[in-house]
């Protein structure tokens, strides 16, 4: 949707209007899994590194300020146009990575969080790029309020020998450990993803066990 466009019909609106923009480290990404092919940032915007900002437009330019996600204004919504779906009923698919997310909460353990992703017709995610990591930082941010979140994802040391793999199976080709992870005590053998409003604290962590969310992924059909 252009700007022209969203702009020719803002009298309807009095003021600023939210759009589906999540602004981490200064990086754009879309709710909806899009592509950021093009941004239209006012000057000196993204100013922050707060993981909390979101983007709003204002009224009339069409300018793009990141602002704090839990202000109150009108907002944009955008239905596809029919086609055949990349993803099955419920998952949300995500065109820079070619996957399909979702996120299931109140999960409990981990081992139950593997369980109810496969269940669902997948598997916990595994993150081998900065894209992935981004993405599914978005998914996170998209899902909850509350921070730090963290998520249980498919990063596993089960046989307790200090290496890391992926429950999916695939190459351990990528690493993102947050400060001080990781670590060994009492037995920390999972992995989660950290998302926190200071992007120093984000990456992977190692724990016990996480009773939560649980982030799973899925090949797409397209």
């Amino acid at each position: 949707m252009s700007v022209m466009y969203m702009t020719s019909f803002m009298d309807l609106f009095p003021g600023n209007v939210w759009l589906g923009g999540i602004v981490i480290s200064k990086k754009l990404g879309w709710s909806d899994g899009s592509n950021a092919t093009y941004t239209n940032w006012a000057t000196g915007r993204p100013n922050t590194l707060n993981a909390m900002d979101a983007v709003l437009m204002r009224i009339p330019n069409g300018e793009w300020y990141n602002e704090n996600r839990f202000e109150q204004n009108p907002y944009i919504c955008e239905l596809p146009i029919t086609r055949l779906p990349c993803c099955p009923t419920n998952w949300t698919y995500f065109e820079p990575v070619n996957k399909c997310l979702r996120i299931l909460p109140n999960t409990n353990w981990w081992d139950n969080s593997r369980a109810a992703c496969i269940y669902a017709g997948g598997d916990l995610t595994s993150i081998h790029s900065d894209d992935e990591e981004f993405i599914a930082s978005v998914i996170a941010l998209s899902s909850h309020t509350n921070y730090p979140i963290t998520l249980n994802i498919g990063l596993n040391n089960a046989n307790s020998n200090n290496t890391w793999g992926w429950s999916d199976g695939t190459l351990m080709d990528y690493v993102k450990w947050a400060p001080n992870n990781p670590n060994y005590p009492q037995g920390n053998h999972f992995g989660t993803l950290i998302v926190d409003p200071d992007p120093a604290n984000n990456g992977w962590a190692n724990v016990n066990d996480l009773n939560g969310y649980a982030i799973c992924q899925t090949d797409s059909f397209c």
